[in-house]
This record gives structure tokens, sequence and C-alpha cells, in this order.
């Protein structure tokens, strides 16, 4: 992973976990405050939420091409953090869980889906030169990363249930 994803991925879980705090303060009514602990959400797990409530917003409250655009976007941006993330745990399971990862095999499918995603994106979209490019592209991406986030989550979960045996 490169030093800028590394500060990307860093300042953006800084600023979502500021901004959900202080929304989060501000609209929470005293009442609806749990007295219980709760259990910690799985980072990739919030990622999923925060990606789905920019979906939901493009299905249901979307109303310009603009908001298409950033909405799309954003929700991109969201993707490949939660795919970041989804990596770093999986090449963390050896030393955090003791867990065995064939790293040959896992880099050759994190090789494998670069190049399909590369070679997907690299498609012209269906409104080329026009100004809804971006949008198309967006979504796209996030159509092919969901894909991926299923497979790593699924590696993920394989091999934390193998340690459990």
């Amino acid at each position: 992973m490169k030093l800028r994803e590394l500060f990307f991925l860093a300042g953006t879980t800084l600023l979502c976990t500021v901004a959900g705090f202080t929304a989060g303060f501000f609209s929470a009514k005293y009442t609806e405050i749990s007295a219980r602990p709760q259990t910690p959400k799985d980072p990739a797990d919030a990622l999923a939420d925060a990606r789905a409530a920019y979906e939901h917003f493009l299905k249901t409250g979307a109303e310009t091409q603009w908001d298409i655009t950033i909405g799309a976007g954003e929700a991109g941006k969201l993707a490949q953090m939660e795919i970041f993330w989804l990596e770093w745990s999986i090449q963390n399971l050896p030393t955090r869980h003791g867990v065995n990862i064939d790293e040959k095999r896992y880099n050759e499918m994190r090789s494998a889906w670069q190049a399909k995603y590369d070679e997907e994106m690299s498609r012209l979209s269906d409104y080329e030169g026009g100004s809804m490019e971006s949008a198309d592209l967006s979504l796209r991406g996030i159509s092919l990363m969901e894909k991926h986030i299923a497979e790593l989550r699924v590696l993920r979960d394989t091999k934390l249930k193998e340690k459990t045996r």
C-alpha cells in the first residue's frame, strides 16, 4: 500500500469519525443513549453502512446530476476505503489471530482483481464526453468494488472460522 493511500485512509477515517460523532452527539436525545456498553463495530461494516447511506441518497434523494456525481464519487471512495481495510485485516490475520494465509495465492487474487478492475474501468463510458460520464464511471467502479468486497469478506471470515475449530 502506498504512503499516499495510507494518508488518504487515515485522513478520511478521522474525518468520518469526527463527522459521525458530531452528527450523533447533536442529533441524539438523552433518553436514546443506551446505558449498556455497545460492541464496537468492525470498521469495514461502518464503511459499508456509510456507503449504503450514500447509495440510499442516490436512489431516493438525489435531485440533480450534481447530486448523483458527487454522491457516486463519495460512495466510490468509501468502497475503496473498505477494500483497503479488508486487505489490511487479511494481511494481519497471521500476526493478530494466528491464521495461516497463503500469501502467494492471496497476492495473485489481488493482482487478478486489479487487472480486471483496470480493464473494466478503461472501457469507454456510455456517456463518453458528456456530463454524466464521471457518475457512470463511479457507479461502474462501485459495482466492481462491491463484488471484490464480498470476496474479501468471505476470505477473511473463512480464515477466522478456521482458527476457531
